[in-house]
C-alpha cells in the first residue's frame, strides 16, 4: 500500500513578524522555505487568524488559510485539515517559530509515522547533551520504548529518573522533545474534540492528552535541532548563526 502524502500546515498565529537582519525576510518565511524543501510534503499551508500574518505570508507566495479563534495551534490545524485533507492524509504541524527546522527533520518524522501503521501520531526527539536541560522545566523530556520507539511519557521533570547509587546500571540517555507533530487525520479530529485531561493540565503539555486517550505516539530521533524562537535572546542567537554561515 502506498504511503499517503502528508500535508503540512504551519501555525503562524503567534509568530513574530520580524525582519531578519540583513536578509530582509520575515521570520515566518524562513520556516516556510525550510519545510517547502521537504520532498515528502505535497502541500504547505500557513494557518492563521491574523490578517497581518496572511498579508505578509501572501507577499512571499505562501498558501494561507484564515481560521477562526482557537486556544492552540492543534485546533487551528484541525480546522484547516477538515477542509482540505482526506482521511488518508498525514497532517504535520510545525510552529512558525521553528525557523531552524531542517527538511531532514521533517523527513525523519514522516518516515517514523509511515513505518508504524499502528501509530496515531508522531513527534521528534534529540539526545540531551547538556545537564542543565535535564533540570530545566522549559525543556520537555520524553521517554519511549527502545524496541518500538513508542512514547511512554512526556514531562517537564527530569525523566527517566536515575538513582545515583544504582551502580548496577549505566545512566540512561535522556531525550529532549521537539514540538513538531504528525497526525493521522482521524486521530487529530478525536484529539481536538476531546477535553483537556488531568495530566495535560498539570504539566501544560497537550501531548499528554493524546497519551491519556490511549494514542500510539511514535518518536523519530534526530541528531541536531536548532531551537525555535520564543524570546528576544533566541532571536539574537539565530541572527548570529545566520551571519556566521
Amino acid at each position: 500500500m502506498k504511503n499517503p502524502s502528508p500535508k503540512l500546515a504551519l501555525d503562524f498565529h503567534n509568530i513574530w513578524i520580524r525582519i531578519w537582519g540583513a536578509f530582509q525576510k520575515p521570520l515566518l518565511q524562513h520556516t516556510w522555505e525550510a519545510v517547502c524543501q521537504s520532498q515528502s510534503v505535497d502541500q504547505v499551508v500557513i494557518a492563521t487568524n491574523s490578517e497581518k500574518v496572511r498579508t505578509v505570508a501572501a507577499s512571499f507566495g505562501a498558501m494561507v488559510v484564515l481560521t477562526g479563534e482557537h486556544k492552540c495551534g492543534t485546533d487551528r490545524i484541525a480546522e484547516v485539515a477538515s477542509g482540505i485533507c482526506s482521511e488518508d492524509d498525514l497532517i504535520l504541524n510545525v510552529q512558525g517559530d521553528e525557523v531552524g527546522i531542517r527538511p531532514s527533520e521533517i523527513e525523519t518524522l514522516i518516515a517514523a509515522i509511515n513505518s508504524s501503521p499502528e501509530a496515531d501520531m508522531g513527534t521528534l526527539a534529540i539526545p540531551i547533551r547538556a545537564e542543565e536541560q535535564i533540570l530545566d522545566p522549559s525543556c520537555v523530556k520524553v521517554v519511549f520504548s527502545e524496541l518500538t520507539r513508542r512514547a511512554i511519557y512526556f514531562s517537564r521533570s527530569p525523566i527517566p529518573y536515575w538513582r545515583t547509587n544504582a551502580s548496577q546500571c549505566a545512566r540512561p540517555q535522556a531525550f529532549l522533545h521537539i514540538g513538531v507533530y504528525g497526525f493521522r487525520h482521524a486521530f487529530l479530529r478525536r484529539l481536538t474534540q476531546s477535553p483537556a485531561t488531568h495530566l495535560e493540565k498539570a504539566e501544560m503539555l497537550e501531548q499528554l492528552r493524546a497519551l491519556e486517550l490511549g494514542a500510539h505516539i511514535c518518536v523519530g530521533i534526530v541528531d541536531e535541532h536548532v531551537k525555535g524562537i520564543d524570546t528576544l535572546e533566541d532571536y539574537e542567537r539565530h541572527q548570529a548563526i545566520r551571519r556566521a554561515t
